[in-house]
C-alpha cells in the first residue's frame, strides 16, 4: 500500500537528476511510496535507463514503484502537477513535491508522512534551507516565513482534482490556493528546522539558472550563511560531484 507519492516533473535535467535520486536512495521511513516523473521530449531529457539503473536502491529505501510519463510537447508546470496527482496511487494520502536538482534531507518522506497523516495538517513546507551554485561554489540560504517555502508537500486528495490552468509562474501560489479551496479549514505546518543533510542546487535546471544573482546581492527570502559545501552532512562523493561541477550525464554516483 502507496503512502507517498513522490512528484517529480522535469526538463532539462539529464545532467543533474542523479543528485536527486541519490537522496531519495537515502530516505530512512517507515512509509511506502511510489515515485512518479513527468517529463516531455526534448534534447536534454533523462537518459532511458537512468531510472531502471536506480530502481534497486530506490526500493530498498522503500519506493514501491516507479512511474514515468512522457509527453511529445513542452506542457506547463501546473499540467504536469495535474498529471501527476491523476496518476497517483489510490492509496496515497501525501504529495510530496521534488525537484530534479535538489537534494533532500534523509527524514524528508517520514516527516512529511508524519505531518501529514499522523498530524492531520494538509500542507508542510520548510523555511530554511541552503542553495548552492554549481557554477560559482557559492552558498546562500533561505530563511523565509513565505506563504509556500521550501520542500512542499500537501495531501494527495487535493494533488487528483488540481485544476486545468495553464500556469507558467507562480505555481507554488496555484497549488496552495487550489488546496485551501478545497478545504476550508485547511492547517499548514511549517518545519523550520535548518537540515544540514539537504541541498538545493542553482545552474543546471530550467528555473535554478534564473537565480545566479541572488548570490552576488543576497536579499530576501535568502541571507547569507558561513556553512560551506563540505560542512554539510552529505555523502562525500555527492559533495565531490557537486564541488567539481561534475556533468555526471545521470550517471549514478
Amino acid at each position: 500500500m502507496i503512502d507517498v507519492t513522490v512528484a517529480m516533473p522535469v526538463y532539462n535535467a539529464r545532467d543533474i537528476i542523479w543528485l536527486a535520486l541519490e537522496s531519495l536512495c537515502n530516505q530512512v521511513t517507515e512509509y511506502k511510496w511510489e515515485l512518479i516523473v513527468a517529463e516531455e521530449k526534448h534534447d536534454k531529457m533523462i537518459e532511458d535507463d537512468i531510472l531502471s539503473r536506480y530502481e534497486k536502491r530506490l526500493r530498498k529505501a522503500g519506493c514501491e514503484s516507479i512511474k514515468y510519463l512522457e509527453y511529445e510537447n513542452w506542457i506547463p508546470l501546473s499540467i504536469k502537477w495535474k498529471h501527476i496527482g491523476e496518476h497517483s496511487d489510490i492509496n496515497s494520502k501525501v504529495f510530496m513535491l521534488h525537484a530534479s536538482d535538489c537534494y533532500s534531507s534523509k527524514d524528508r518522506i517520514q516527516e512529511a508522512g508524519d505531518s501529514i497523516i499522523m498530524e492531520g495538517f494538509d500542507w508542510v513546507d520548510y523555511s530554511n534551507g541552503f542553495f548552492y551554485n554549481l557554477m560559482t561554489n557559492q552558498m546562500i540560504q533561505y530563511s523565509a516565513s513565505a506563504r509556500t517555502n521550501l520542500d512542499m508537500s500537501f495531501k494527495t486528495e487535493y494533488a487528483r482534482t488540481i485544476p486545468f490552468v495553464m500556469v507558467k509562474k507562480g505555481v507554488d501560489n496555484f497549488l496552495i490556493t487550489h488546496c485551501i479551496r478545497k478545504n476550508l479549514n485547511f492547517k499548514k505546518k511549517q518545519i523550520n528546522d535548518l537540515k544540514m543533510d539537504s541541498i538545493d542546487t542553482d545552474g543546471m535546471n530550467n528555473i535554478s539558472m534564473k537565480r545566479k544573482e541572488c548570490y552576488d546581492h543576497i536579499r530576501y527570502p535568502f541571507i547569507e550563511t558561513d556553512v560551506t559545501l563540505d560542512d554539510l552532512e552529505l555523502p562525500e562523493m555527492v559533495k565531490r560531484t557537486l564541488s567539481h561541477n561534475n556533468k555526471s550525464n545521470g550517471q549514478s554516483i
